[in-house]
């Protein structure tokens, strides 16, 4: 059993209510729980990342030092994580108008044995201005997708994507949980870990019009029964 969680946490809320919405997911959440978060950290909230060690201490984290870390619960192991870049910042004059974008990347292992690719990333804002950068965001994560399955992985992304419909990214691609900007979507590979979807619903985090959506699914690992 686990759980997969998409949480973007937003601006401008103080420490107390951030901690707050954190535990409202690790209480739905458990030991095989596995969270994409996005804006950590991003000009806003101060100090969001201590908050995360603070509220999640059990937690193991691949990129940890980026706007979009991904949490893991104590049932996965990371084998390997990096951060890919997907798109450059942009600046109009002197003001920011859209950071960086990254990508995090983590290959992990479930105590099931089960072998998964998670990616995080969060797209820009739904911007004229930034159409061609958000179409470099898309087709980096496609990219991403695309090496994880060729090497027989199944993937589970998160995302806010800004965007409400979201054309999939691969001809394999399924919605795990869904509304709004944020989504939690997979890609099975036949030779990889298989995803069945026990239950899915959403956590209200009070902040910037998101809530948190997750999924309860059973994990299955072919290669188990060869």
């Amino acid at each position: 059993m686990s759980v997969f969680i998409t949480a973007n946490l937003g601006r401008h809320v103080d420490t107390a209510e951030f901690l707050a919405n954190v535990r409202v997911i690790d209480d739905e959440a458990g030991r095989g729980t596995v969270i994409g978060f996005q804006e950590i950290d991003e000009a806003d909230t101060p100090n969001e990342h201590h908050g995360l060690r603070r509220v999640l201490e059990d937690f193991t984290w691949a990129g940890w030092q980026t706007r979009e870390p991904i949490g893991f619960g104590d049932r996965w192991k990371i084998q390997r994580d990096e951060v890919v870049k997907a798109a450059t910042g942009l600046k109009v004059g002197r003001v920011g108008l859209s950071p960086a974008r990254t990508i995090t990347d983590a290959v992990a292992t479930h105590t099931s044995g089960a072998e998964l690719a998670f990616l995080d990333v969060h797209y820009p804002r739904n911007d004229p201005r930034l159409l061609s950068r958000w179409r470099d965001v898309r087709q980096a994560h496609a990219d991403r997708i695309a090496h994880h399955h060729a090497e027989g992985r199944t993937v589970v992304w998160f995302s806010d994507v800004n965007r409400r419909s979201f054309m999939p990214l691969h001809r394999a691609e399924r919605t795990l949980a869904h509304h709004g900007l944020d989504w939690v979507r997979c890609v099975e590979h036949p030779d990889g870990a298989q995803i069945e979807v026990l239950a899915r619903g959403s956590i209200d985090l009070t902040i910037d019009g998101h809530d948190a959506q997750w999924a309860r699914v059973r994990l299955t690992n072919p290669k188990e029964h060869r």
